[in-house]
């Protein structure tokens, strides 16, 4: 159940959305500061990461799985440049943000 709730929450935080349509009321967004090909390396890179989780599981238990889980996350979020406004995906109002790891 561990496993499966930690793999659940990094596959849910590495969901990426680009705007490609547009509304009623809205032009299209554009994003000069990230290419289209460094989202879709950056989806690779969390893909092999989750793999990585599970194939620590798989090889030395849930103490090893976590370990790896911790260094991707670390490296993915960058907790080192100050705070970082994260969202899990099974927070209720008033704390909807995490301001730390």
């Amino acid at each position: 159940m561990m496993k499966t709730n930690l793999l659940t929450a990094l596959a849910c935080a590495a969901i990426v959305v680009l705007p490609t349509a547009t509304t009623a009321h809205a032009a299209p967004v554009a994003n000069s500061n990230i290419t289209e090909s460094e989202v879709e390396a950056a989806q690779k890179s969390w893909g092999a990461a989750l793999l990585q989780i599970s194939s620590d599981y798989k090889s030395g238990g849930i103490d090893k799985a976590r370990q790896t889980a911790e260094q991707v996350i670390d490296a993915a979020y960058g907790y080192n440049h100050g705070p970082v406004l994260f969202k899990p995906t099974l927070t209720t109002a008033p704390k909807t943000f995490r301001p730390t790891r």
